[in-house]
């Protein structure tokens, strides 16, 4: 979509996000009234004055000046007023209970009817693509290491059973947690078949916990950066430092870690220099600002074992302040070489090692490139990592306080934009039908109403902060992050705030959707109409109710410094 700036860009995303999402939801109510009797007085795209209009059979069809979406005005719909003569019998509060539940989950169904379709359109307009069965990296002391499985071996079936893209294998795994499986692996032009049991793992986030099996496995391999082991090495004389990110070689690209070992363990050929080009993170000179600006620069060097470089991934990036690890005097730069005497292979590794240890003492070995290794005693504690932007509360952690891949907990300008580092997965084809397609977008859907469900319910237990409930500015502010990075993240943005819509209106609120369909149900337990006197006062109330819902909504907004920096 089209970048815009300022104050216009807000409003036309808002409109453009919202108006449609609005005008859907009326049509589902529009098109059941229909359905089952009740008189559709006018159905108006917009609000606030007129531009256009005309009618067709009893009902009015209007363009109004304000395009946030549309109204159904039905005949007998608003209890204060009285019905006309000529409508009796067809109007909505007249209407059986079960109509009237009908009409008012409408709105709603269609909008979780929406987000399905786009699914569909969007993947009926794109190639069917997913993330290759590669192996990028595989976890120490795991599963799929305990039988053998490498980096760059592609899994072709588990148990018989065709693999065809990364999301297969854990299909395939689900929760078969101590199930011995028959896994089959091409490396290389070789085919292999290997046997090993999943284990159990326990995920964690701040909406819930699950339980699912895996092998230790990635799809990504690590990226083509660099640790230099020593300041005498060939590696730091021809300028190179430790988290540089190889680009290419003698002009060929490098694309991730694993080619950049390959290039490493091949000796040169007559001992010829290769050109490099490199990038390097040159800093912003404001601390806390992030990742520095990419600069690319050539240097020479002769690759093979003795050029003094390795992959990074062993390197320490960040000591979090107060931890014990700076209070031992681990610094970023510092390379992890043993853990109780047995040697790190990966920081993936030591982090799973690390959750196992919790707070038993550990001895470290550490070396400082150059220096000697040196053993540093450590037990973890718990950290301080900031506020959490969704629960609201404190991040707290067990640990000693090293990261390697922590931008999202402690901004640094010592390192490069994560798009010029990590490695973009493999991509395949992906064969699909209708079917498979219609399947796949209702699950996408499904999933993702469950998620905003239990985000709803994890706000009213308190364990997600109440600074997360937007309001308009809100909802023009992520419309306008999303248009920028493209039609197909705006159509995901939309679908996400169309869930939310239909939720919303569910809430068995008086005013909106949900509490409809409660008075109908009360009403039809009751076997007769609520009084007049006792519609009018729940309608005042959930009219009272929504406007405070909006208004705090909206001063959430200028509190939290969302939208346009137009206000203060």
């Amino acid at each position: 979509m089209i970048a815009m700036a300022g104050l216009s860009a807000y409003v036309l995303y808002f409109l453009l996000l919202v108006g449609p999402l609005v005008l859907f939801h009326e049509l589902g109510h529009f098109a059941v009234a229909k359905w089952c009797g009740v008189k559709v007085v006018r159905f108006s795209f917009g609000f606030g004055p007129k531009l256009l209009a005309f009618r067709r059979g009893e009902t009015e069809y209007c363009l109004s000046l304000l395009p946030l979406g549309g109204y159904v005005k039905m005949a007998g719909d608003n209890p204060a007023e009285p019905l006309a003569p000529e409508d009796h019998g067809r109007g909505f509060l007249e209407a059986a209970p079960w109509k009237r539940i009908l009409i008012a989950l409408a709105g709603p169904v269609n909008n979780l009817i929406l987000p399905v379709l786009v699914f569909f359109v969007m993947a009926l307009s794109t190639a069917q693509q997913g993330i290759a069965p590669f192996v990028g990296a595989v976890m120490p002391g795991s599963p799929a290491d305990a039988a053998g499985l490498a980096a760059g071996d592609t899994v072709t079936a588990i148990d018989g059973k065709p693999i065809r893209v990364f999301d297969d294998i854990r299909e395939a795994i689900g929760d078969k947690a101590g199930v011995p499986l028959t896994v089959t692996l091409r490396r290389g032009a070789a085919a292999l078949t290997v046997r090993l049991t999943p284990r159990p793992f326990e995920e964690k986030d701040d909406l819930e916990t699950t339980h699912r099996a895996i092998i230790g496995i990635r799809a990504v391999p690590p990226p083509a950066t660099i640790g230099v082991m020593g300041p005498d090495t060939p590696a730091a004389k021809a300028g190179l430092r430790t988290f540089d990110r190889i680009a290419a070689v003698n002009g060929e690209p490098v694309e991730d870690g694993l080619a950049l070992q390959a290039l490493l363990a091949r000796p040169a050929k007559d001992g010829a220099p290769a050109t490099l080009t490199v990038l390097r993170g040159v800093p912003l000179g404001y601390p806390g600002l992030g990742p520095g600006l990419p600069r690319a620069f050539q240097a020479r060097l002769v690759l093979g074992p003795g050029a003094g470089i390795e992959l990074d991934d062993r390197y320490v990036r960040w000591v979090i302040p107060g931890s014990p690890a700076a209070a031992a005097g681990i610094r970023a730069g510092d390379r992890l070489v043993a853990l109780d005497g047995r040697a790190v292979q990966s920081w993936w590794g030591f982090d799973a090692a690390m959750e196992k240890i919790g707070r038993r003492p550990i001895a470290l070995t550490v070396q400082t490139p150059g220096q000697p290794p040196r053993i540093v005693p450590l037990a973890a504690k718990t950290l301080d990592l900031g506020e959490s932007p969704v629960t609201g509360g404190r991040i707290e952690a067990l640990g000693v306080g090293l990261l390697h891949d922590g931008e999202p907990l402690v901004p640094s300008d010592r390192v490069l934009p994560r798009d010029w580092v990590f490695p973009a997965p493999r991509l395949v084809a992906r064969p699909s039908s209708l079917a498979s397609i219609a399947r796949d977008s209702i699950a996408t859907t499904a999933e993702i109403t469950r998620k905003e469900i239990l985000g709803i319910l994890r706000m009213f237990q308190g364990r997600i902060s109440v600074k997360n409930l937007g309001g308009p500015l809100m909802i023009a502010d992520v419309a306008r992050q999303a248009a920028e990075q493209g039609f197909a993240a705006f159509l995901f943005m939309m679908t996400l705030v169309s869930i939310n819509l239909g939720l919303l209106n569910l809430f068995p609120m008086p005013v909106l959707d949900g509490g409809h369909v409660v008075t109908a149900l009360v009403e039809a337990v009751r076997r007769k109409p609520l009084s007049m006197k006792a519609r009018e006062r729940t309608q005042a109330f959930g009219f009272v109710l929504l406007v405070a819902l909006m208004a705090f909504a909206i001063v959430n907004d200028f509190v939290q410094k969302r939208g346009p920096s137009w206000y203060p």
